[in-house]
């Protein structure tokens, strides 16, 4: 399955007006809800999540990410697998405190997030999309 494309920017054209936007110098907060089918019985221990923002896709092999995290050493992700019998929940929660957000440039730019099944390496990618920065004026 294809990872879903959500955008995190702000449009105030849209009804109701969509404000996801990674905001300079402020904590930021964000959850991801994904029914697994997939996973049944495997406790959260046993896959990671890894999220990063960069500049361009194409940065990939050349750039450091601008946001880096994962569920591991690096922090800023949360994974929780919630037992169901229609498909284990997977609760994924995503922070980026303050200091870091206060150091990223303004604009357009692009993430993913992915999962990460410890025991085999089997990778899959939930979301992906556009991520917009706005300036902060208070300092």
């Amino acid at each position: 399955m294809p990872a879903q494309t959500f955008d995190l920017v702000n449009d105030l054209q849209q009804e109701p007006p969509k404000r996801d936007a990674i905001e300079q110098g402020a904590d930021y907060a964000w959850g991801i809800q994904f029914r697994a089918v997939d996973i049944d019985g495997t406790a959260s221990g046993d896959w990671a999540a890894r999220m990063q923002i960069r500049r361009a896709v194409a940065d990939r092999d050349t750039g450091d990410p601008l946001v880096d995290l994962d569920s591991g050493t690096l922090g800023g992700l949360g994974i929780e697998i919630q037992s169901d019998p229609d498909g284990d929940l997977l609760v994924i929660t995503v922070n980026i405190d303050d200091t870091v957000t206060g150091l990223l440039p303004t604009g357009r730019f692009y993430y993913d997030v992915e999962l990460v099944r410890l025991v085999d390496n089997y990778v899959r990618r939930l979301v992906q999309g556009r991520v917009q920065v706005v300036p902060e004026v208070t300092r």
